[in-house]
């Protein structure tokens, strides 16, 4: 491993255009704007310069693309816009798409997408894709690797699809984007999937490692005339109206709030909120949880998700996640108990020499825990073209009527360093504190190696058994992780015509006891991912575990793991079909050593969508446990999905969940209409019940919630 990270290896690294050779595209202004319709017959697209040199990502980096893609852009003082033609000889029966989903899933579905880097630092991509049935999906990210998968802009897009090819039209205002007054240029690139073929090509391709949101692999969009930077007001106000019942008792509710923004230039959010309302979340699925640490549930509420990559500082390696902030730990209480926000303000500024934030919010507690204030502050400054420099801190302050009040600190120091195109070094170093005492520290160092061919990375985490992140999360203490890991991409030439490569992989998760320096913990893993032409999936896989238990602990009822030494082995099996196609399935199949008795695992996946507009799934997990002295306990996690979808802005999707191992079964369905961009009806039925294992009906907590949100700018 060390050889690897450390030495030249054997592939050619691919190296990003200078800015004398980055390829340029020229915007052509228009008077008259553009009917969104996906047609491109306005006469602005007759005039406009074409983009027609794509270039393959997969599957064979470097040839000219197989498809033809042409990319045309115009704007006017309001939007900039974007056009695409697609070839596709097949025409719609040459089409893959899964779903009308807003964020739908980027690898399994035919999409064009734009990635833009308004103030040229090759930091921040904003992105915009769609399919050829028109729904829309748009990120946040950060150099290349940190993600806002949630982050969404006003803007449109409209679609065409014909015999040979099809079309798209995108519009994105000016006020979607952060730019410099008075440029002329962006950095931008423009990409493709094509699923029939599983061809990904793109106007300035990228190590296939990568992805492409790297902003050094790109070209500039020239000719621009936007608008001066102006200020501007947005309100999102909502109403919304729930019932329900818990434990027999009935209970009702009506709420009003919302968000006013203020974007005094166009690098600067200010944004306040008032009975900030998350009611309409994604639900968190259940997993059943066979480590001895506790399982981390990304956020999934959107006010949160709108700045995330900002604020998102920290590492998550398996079982060792260490976030100084947490946005989970504001409006949850324990268990997950909703907690009602009063409100507060948050201001963020991006510009040419990074990025700034600060946020204040005021929790009530209710019953359900103390009164708390939250203030949170980032800043990330950019050192050169290709490293930053960051910092944040949090101060929790709880207020609590039958205890004395508390305040506590976390600060944290944060750096990315791109030594070359292909090296990498990042890491974090974090203290807390209550009260003016300090308690404890964590922090990590990672250097990552990555061509189109290797992948190579290794990572130093430490966290003392004092390290408490009042406003953030830490899945285990007095711990180091030392955590290597390696991929190499073999493309020989006497694969058969139908497999495209293959993967090989390993990795090590060793952690020890911060104090003594005894071992912990060990996973290792290594596997061989057998890829096929058009998506298919299979490997085998051998896993290894060393663990020193001091506690008993019980992953599921009836299942209890006595302190002690253990070592044992799971072979692992893998086998998924295209996901692209209408009808797909995959199996993942454990079996072997699980502590002191064997543990039998599989996972089951089947999807079917017999149209973009109907997609049904079924996602089913079984656990056996047998081999001790006990009897043999299984679990069931069975997870039944439906979307249907008139339009990309009216959908109504419903899923179950039924995990016999905490005997309980929940229900989410939900109707959401746009009704205009970013503006939202929400019809929402939450059920949870408590069920004998044969799933016999228990006490239910029924919850059903509707809600109207409106968003205004001017």
């Amino acid at each position: 491993m060390l050889l690897v990270l450390l030495t030249t290896t054997a592939a050619v690294a691919q190296q990003p255009p200078t800015a004398e050779t980055a390829p340029r595209l020229r915007a052509t202004r228009t008077e008259h704007g553009i009917v969104l319709d996906g047609r491109l017959d306005e006469p602005v697209w007759q005039r406009a310069d074409v983009l027609t040199a794509f270039t393959q990502v997969e599957p064979d980096l470097g040839a000219p693309a197989e498809l033809g893609t042409e990319v045309r852009v115009a704007f006017d003082d309001v939007h900039l816009y974007v056009a695409w033609r697609a070839r596709e000889p097949n025409g719609r029966q040459g089409l893959r798409v899964q779903n009308l989903s807003r964020k739908f899933d980027y690898f399994t579905n035919d999409l064009v997408g734009v990635a833009l880097d308004p103030l040229g630092d090759t930091r921040n991509a904003y992105s915009f894709q769609i399919t050829p049935f028109g729904n829309l999906r748009d990120l946040h990210t950060l150099d290349g690797s940190f993600f806002n998968r949630q982050w969404q802009a006003i803007w449109q897009a409209r679609t065409q699809i014909l015999d040979d090819q099809w079309t798209a039209e995108v519009a994105i205002p000016w006020t979607a984007l952060r730019y410099t007054p008075g440029t002329t240029r962006m950095r931008a690139n423009f990409h493709r999937i094509a699923r029939r073929t599983n061809e990904m090509s793109a106007w300035v391709p990228w190590p296939r490692a990568m992805n492409a949101y790297r902003m050094d692999f790109s070209g500039w969009i020239e000719g621009l005339e936007p608008p001066p930077p102006r200020a501007a007001l947005a309100l999102r106000p909502y109403v919304a109206g729930t019932t329900g019942t818990t434990a027999g008792r009935r209970q009702q509710d009506a709420t009003l709030g919302g968000e006013l923004l203020w974007q005094p230039t166009a690098a600067t959010v200010v944004e306040g909120t008032v009975n900030t309302d998350f009611a309409q979340a994604d639900v968190d699925r259940q997993v059943v949880n066979l480590r001895r640490f506790s399982v981390f549930f990304p956020e999934q509420r959107q006010f949160f998700l709108d700045t995330a990559t900002l604020f998102d500082v920290g590492t998550s390696d398996d079982d060792l996640v260490v976030r100084p902030f947490f946005s989970r730990r504001i409006g949850l209480g324990a268990g997950g108990v909703p907690l009602t926000l009063a409100g507060g303000v948050r201001a963020v500024h991006a510009g040419p020499g990074g990025s700034s934030g600060l946020m204040a919010l005021h929790q009530d507690g209710l019953g359900n825990g103390p009164a708390s204030t939250f203030v949170v502050g980032r800043s990330s400054r950019n050192l050169g073209s290709t490293s930053r420099l960051g910092g944040l801190f949090t101060v929790r302050h709880d207020r609590a009527a039958s205890t004395a009040a508390t305040t506590a600190v976390t600060g944290a120091v944060d750096g990315l360093w791109r030594i070359t195109p292909n090296w990498t070094v990042e890491g974090m170093a974090s203290a807390t504190g209550a009260d003016a005492a300090a308690t404890g520290w964590a922090g990590y160092a990672k250097a990552q190696r990555q061509t189109s061919q290797f992948t190579a990375s290794w990572l130093e985490a430490v966290v003392t058994d004092r390290y408490e992140p009042a406003s953030g999360f830490v899945s285990r203490t007095n711990v180091a992780l030392h955590a290597p890991s390696m991929l190499y991409d073999w493309r020989p030439r006497w694969l058969p015509a139908r497999l495209r490569n293959l993967n090989f992989f390993a990795r090590s998760n060793v952690y020890t006891d911060l104090t003594s320096g005894a071992l912990e913990e060990a996973f290792s893993e290594a596997w061989i991912d057998v890829y096929g032409q058009r998506g298919s999936l299979f490997y085998p896989a051998i896993q290894h575990f060393a663990q020193r238990v001091l506690e008993p602990f019980e992953p599921v009822p009836g299942v209890t793991i006595a302190p002690g030494r253990y070592n044992y082995w799971r072979p692992n099996l893998y086998y998924g079909t295209d996901r692209s196609r209408r009808v797909w399935a995959s199996a993942d199949l454990f079996t072997g050593g699980y502590y002191d008795r064997t543990l039998d695992q599989g996972v089951f996946e089947v999807f079917a969508s017999p149209s973009p507009r109907a997609a049904f799934g079924l996602n089913v997990e079984v656990n056996r446990f047998r081999g001790s002295a006990t009897s043999t306990v299984t679990t069931r996690l069975i997870a039944p999905e439906v979307r249907l979808a008139w339009n990309p802005r009216v959908q109504l999707t419903a899923f179950y969940q039924y995990n016999d191992a905490i005997r309980q079964g929940t229900l989410n369905a939900r109707f959401a209409w746009e009704y205009k961009p970013l503006s939202y009806l929400y019809v929402v039925l939450n059920d949870a019940r408590d069920t004998e294992r044969r799933g016999l009906p228990g006490p239910a907590r029924t919850q059903l919630l509707v809600k109207l949100v409106y968003f205004g700018q001017r």
